[in-house]
């Protein structure tokens, strides 16, 4: 899964997706070494504005599910929750229906079930029990959007 949203922090997009090298390197030539930037810290791609819609056809012939939330979306939304909508943040890409349905049905769950559902799943996916990368990234990817989601609905 491919998460492409506005950062407004940065002015920037920002992309979030399994590591593959290959892409790395579309990526890097589609795209100016001015235009773009690495962020370390949460393991991201920032990119200018003008190659938002460049990325999005990248990232739709490299991946089925792409998420794309544009800069107007997002200011859309921000706009309704001052006021006084309940929408998400601004930081969390846009979701599918799926993906609603089950963050209410884990809301019901107590925030240890769902520490303790992903352990278990990574002790099978990590790449030193046999796993691969790719599978256990974006199940660390998700467990951090969903812990995110859920700890920002309950306080």
């Amino acid at each position: 899964m491919t998460f492409i949203y506005w950062d407004p922090h940065q002015g920037r997009y920002r992309i979030r997706r399994a590591y593959e090298p290959e892409w790395v390197e579309e990526f890097k030539d589609l795209i100016p070494y001015r235009d773009r930037k690495w962020d370390k810290q949460t393991k991201t791609w920032l990119f200018a504005e003008r190659w938002a819609a460049p990325v999005q056809t990248l990232c739709e012939d490299w991946d089925d599910d792409v998420s794309f939330s544009s800069r107007q979306e997002q200011e859309e939304a921000a706009r309704e929750r001052t006021q006084g909508s309940r929408e998400r943040t601004q930081s969390f890409p846009k979701l599918s229906t799926a993906d609603q349905h089950a963050i209410e049905f884990f809301k019901s769950l107590d925030l240890k079930a769902v520490d303790a559902a992903y352990k278990s799943r990574a002790l099978r996916l990590h790449p030193d029990v046999g796993g691969d990368n790719r599978s256990m990234q974006q199940l660390n990817d998700a467990y951090r959007v969903l812990r995110a989601l859920l700890s920002k609905e309950r306080n």
